[in-house]
């Protein structure tokens, strides 16, 4: 069962004070590093729900780009837009953009991060079936897990890790069922030659009831990514939160990129609200999430991604 938010609360501060320094050797040595800024997350999960629904085709969509850009450029070494075009039914052509944010971007050793920034137009799982016509409004479906990553944006700005990461926010993953169109222009961009070390794909991480099983998926085509993830979260006494049982395959972005090469553990709370009931749905507001899960998922990120690259990674 998911966890209660007080249940939570109550664990913050001794999950903060975990040592981190002992354990698998091939989960790599914990370094020092600046800590996981919660309130700066939170602030960035509002403030894309702010700009409005974030899909193609829309005002609220450009200026996101432009936000997103803006934050970016500030703090990552590189910054890489990766505009294409996606061609609708009806024959319209939308214009969307990914965005490559890179740190230490010569080091061949590389771990890549990926979320969907995102919305869906249309919140086709509402109970009423006049909300279906209107967009979902994606604090936990796209905003949660941009959240994470541009925090730890800043992390990265403060101190770099000691090999080469790659933040990327894919436009387009949410666009269209089955497709990850965003993802799919990518691994087409990068080429065959471009292989990270360890791929994490972060998902809906905004619950109110953290909850964050393995994905039978990423088990398959990723074993040595769910291991550090998960076995960082063990060692930061996480694991009630993180936990080893597996549920069904999950469709989204970690399957294409092992479908490439790329082996991608997914992290993912795939219960959002009573009985799922959020998912896809007008209802998938800030008033659903929470800071603390945030924080939650982004501090055991940090960690594997400071702790870089072991031997058995390589």
């Amino acid at each position: 069962m998911p966890i209660r938010r007080a249940s939570l609360r109550a664990a913050l501060p001794v999950l903060l004070l975990a040592a981190c320094t002992r354990g698998d050797p091939a989960l790599g040595r914990h370094v020092d590093h600046p800590e996981f800024l919660e309130d700066v997350a939170w602030a960035f999960l509002g403030g894309q729900v702010a700009i409005g629904p974030r899909y193609a085709g829309t005002k609220p969509h450009d200026r996101a780009v432009g936000w997103l850009t803006d934050q970016l450029e500030f703090r990552a070494d590189t910054l890489i837009p990766q505009p294409f075009t996606h061609d609708t039914a009806p024959g319209k052509t939308l214009r969307m953009t990914n965005l490559l944010a890179r740190w230490r971007p010569e080091d061949p050793r590389r771990i890549l991060l990926v979320a969907h920034w995102d919305t869906r137009p249309k919140a086709t799982e509402s109970a009423d079936p006049a909300d279906r016509r209107l967009p979902v409004p994606g604090a936990n479906d796209g905003a949660s897990g941009t959240a994470v990553l541009m925090t730890l944006a800043e992390l990265f700005r403060q101190q770099k890790p000691g090999v080469g990461v790659d933040l990327l926010f894919t436009d387009g993953d949410d666009f269209v069922d089955g497709r990850y169109l965003g993802t799919e222009h990518f691994l087409a961009t990068m080429g065959p030659g471009y292989r990270p070390a360890l791929a994490i794909v972060v998902g809906m991480v905004g619950d109110r009831d953290p909850w964050f099983p393995q994905d039978a998926g990423s088990r398959r085509h990723a074993p040595a990514a769910v291991r550090r993830v998960w076995g960082t979260a063990a060692a930061m006494r996480r694991d009630t939160f993180f936990v080893a049982e597996a549920v069904d395959d999950s469709a989204g972005a970690h399957l294409a990129l092992a479908r490439a090469g790329i082996p991608a553990a997914l992290v993912n709370d795939p219960v959002y609200g009573p009985g799922n009931s959020y998912f896809h749905t007008v209802r998938d507001l800030p008033g659903a999430t929470q800071s603390e899960s945030l924080m939650l998922v982004g501090s055991v990120l940090a960690e594997v991604v400071y702790r870089g690259i072991p031997e058995q990674g390589r």
